[in-house]
């Protein structure tokens, strides 16, 4: 029975040797994946050419219609999203604050079948610059994933297009759409 107790302390320190090792291999793939899902700069793509000709409409809603020529003559922001975007749903209040801050108008987009879905996410009643695609409005500025973001210049014409969700709380983020906006004056 000796003989059997002689290897137990290397086995209790083998154990607690494998969980250090789990516990410091957890810790670095958790800080690798924080720092990969937090873009540290802001990127975008440089657009030289006209959307495809508008066809469809965007719904406002209370049932209206809003048109993107009524912004023009200021630089606006079109941001394409979905109710089962993952990473849209966190980004949406971030950019509707930032519109508020900046002053820079903003419409949303929603790619969503009918404001039945949308309604909950803002405990019932939709901010006004969030607007359903009735048509081919996604399909004209070519929009291939969600979130997808576009700034029109003021003449209404798309200068930049920034994929994939922002933290537009982050000042890189800010930094980097006011210098893209002083751009499309």
């Amino acid at each position: 029975m000796t003989k059997r107790l002689r290897g137990a302390p290397f086995v209790v320190v083998g154990i607690a040797f494998l969980q250090l090792c789990a516990y410091f291999t957890y810790r670095y793939v958790e800080r690798a994946r924080s720092e990969r899902s937090a873009p540290a700069d802001f990127s975008y793509e440089r657009l030289d050419r006209p959307p495809r000709e508008l066809t469809g409409s965007l719904e406002r809603a209370d049932g209206t219609t809003l048109t993107l020529a009524a912004h023009q003559g200021a630089p606006l922001v079109v941001h394409f999203w979905a109710t089962w975007c993952g990473p849209c749903r966190p980004e949406l209040p971030k950019l509707l604050a930032w519109s508020k801050d900046t002053g820079v108008p903003v419409v949303l987009v929603s790619v969503d079948q009918d404001f039945h879905a949308v309604r909950p996410l803002f405990d019932g009643e939709p901010p006004p610059p969030v607007v359903l695609d009735r048509g081919n409005v996604a399909r004209a500025f070519g929009v291939s994933s969600l979130p997808d973001t576009f700034v029109l210049d003021a003449r209404g014409l798309p200068t930049a297009r920034i994929r994939g969700a922002r933290d537009w709380s982050n000042d890189a983020v800010r930094r980097g759409i006011a210098e893209l906006l002083v751009r499309t004056r």
